[in-house]
């Protein structure tokens, strides 16, 4: 996410057709920017330390959790992680650079569609897993909304390739635009997937009322990571909506990446706890217990071996592949092809 490529709203800050942003804005950037000949502290430096802090944090909890659970959404959160800074790094040490290598403009367009679509996908997967079974229209649109987000922005990565290799240099307003319009529709897409799967976490809260003790604590410490996840990226876009020149190197909207990110990575291990609760056994409870095995099944797997039952059903284990049955019911459905543990308060 670059100074002006990156700028939502960017015939705000342009001065016609060119090659980039106008030169003030640029020349302030660079005297605000990292690099130099000598160390002077600035917000710049300050922020850039706190993101990379905290990319650092969510690093070391995605690596953790995916030995622990081995599950593709902690990977995926790696790969984005790694995305993200090659963008950070590329903006600050590189873009205003004038011997910049035309490879790391590619390879940047690269990270940004990789960035862009693997999230939207992972969100998409995250709300179906809860939901998607049980609001099959709204999971239709949710559906081909991404799919139609993946191929705008594996389109503009083409035609960024192909910019660099007739021009020489990384874009013009055009392409600024282009980029514009890509984020704005990231925010949409991404901001409906979160509501979605808090409207579905809320319907949860009021429908599951045989909960063990702490389990409205995770709800709400769940709902307040969804909301901070959704919300900081939306909040960084409005601040240059209004004042592209307040922040000219974008790193408030880094920030609010790696805010994100870490919320992320924090719900989906909070997501363990609260899948854990046992619901009530009435059909429309078991048709919820079924939804919610196959998110928890995704986001974590048994930390204990074998088939163990304690009398009075205590822990119960499934081996892969097989029938989830709840604890006094039929089989509700196919489970996937991973150990699923269904915990019981006694």
């Amino acid at each position: 996410m670059g100074l002006s490529r990156h700028a939502a709203w960017p015939w705000l800050i342009s001065t016609g057709p060119g090659h980039g942003p106008n030169l003030a804005l640029r020349a302030g950037a660079v005297a605000r920017g990292i690099t130099g000949d000598t160390f002077e502290w600035s917000p710049s430096t300050f922020l850039w330390t706190l993101l990379l802090a905290i990319y650092a944090s969510t690093t070391w909890r995605a690596l953790r959790l995916f030995a622990i659970k081995r599950s593709w959404f902690y990977a995926g959160i790696l790969v984005l992680i790694a995305m993200q800074l090659y963008d950070i790094n590329f903006t600050l040490f590189c873009l205003f650079q004038p011997a910049c290598p035309a490879a790391n403009w590619v390879l940047d367009y690269l990270a940004c569609m990789i960035n862009m679509v693997l999230f939207s996908i992972m969100n998409l997967q995250r709300y179906r897993q809860l939901a998607g079974s049980l609001w099959p229209r709204v999971t239709t649109i949710l559906w081909i909304s991404t799919i139609l987000f993946s191929i705008y922005w594996i389109a503009f990565m083409i035609y960024g390739w192909v910019f660099v290799a007739r021009n020489n240099y990384f874009g013009d307003d055009q392409v600024y635009q282009l980029f514009a319009a890509g984020y704005l529709f990231d925010a949409a897409l991404n901001t409906a997937l979160s509501l979605a799967f808090l409207v579905r976490l809320q319907h949860l809260t009021r429908a599951n009322h045989l909960r063990r003790t702490g389990f409205n604590k995770y709800m709400l410490r769940a709902q307040t990571l969804l909301i901070v996840e959704a919300g900081t990226l939306t909040v960084a876009n409005l601040i240059h909506l209004f004042d592209a020149t307040f922040d000219p190197l974008w790193l408030l909207v880094y920030f609010s990446q790696s805010v994100r990110m870490s919320a992320y990575c924090a719900l989906l291990q909070l997501l363990t706890k609260i899948m854990v609760q046992r619901l009530p056994t009435s059909p429309t409870a078991a048709a919820t217990n079924n939804t919610e095995s196959h998110l928890a099944s995704s986001i974590t797997t048994s930390s204990q071996g074998g088939g163990q039952s304690s009398s009075g059903g205590g822990t119960t284990a499934r081996a892969p592949g097989s029938l989830l049955k709840p604890s006094n019911g039929p089989a509700v459905g196919h489970a996937p092809s991973v150990r699923i543990v269904e915990v019981v308060e006694k």
